[in-house]
């Protein structure tokens, strides 16, 4: 299969990662939903959860490489990714310093908001 060939096989997984990158940060949401108000034991969900999806980004970033869109896609997705990693420091480090605590929502939005800005189409480049 050629090079030119391929391309739509990796925008067409591309979609299908960052549909699934926004509905993970959507379940993430609704697991903090669920020890705000039901039970604080669902934290550990919270916590459990990120870890399975948060190289997703890194796999956007190679997609949209490969599927040759334009650079902003990718350094989106790297951007992605950095908030991720944002988001486990102010977990880890606010235990010792709260301000950083309130952080984690904040930059939690602007990982959705960002994923709802990546998603397809991506028939436009």
């Amino acid at each position: 299969m050629t090079k030119q060939k391929l391309v739509p096989i990796f925008r067409a997984c591309l979609g299908i990662i960052s549909w699934t990158f926004t509905l993970c940060i959507i379940i993430q949401v609704l697991l903090t939903g669920f020890a705000l108000f039901i039970n604080p034991i669902n934290w550990s969900y919270h916590v459990i959860f990120a870890r399975f999806f948060f190289f997703l980004p890194l796999i956007m970033a190679l997609l949209a490489y490969f599927a040759q869109l334009p650079k902003k896609i990718i350094w989106k997705s790297i951007g992605l990714f950095v908030m991720i990693i944002a988001l486990f420091f102010t977990a880890v480090i606010s235990a010792r310093f709260s301000i950083f605590g309130a952080l984690h929502p904040i930059i939690a939005l602007f990982v959705f908001w960002n994923c709802v800005k990546l998603l397809p189409p991506y028939k436009e480049y």
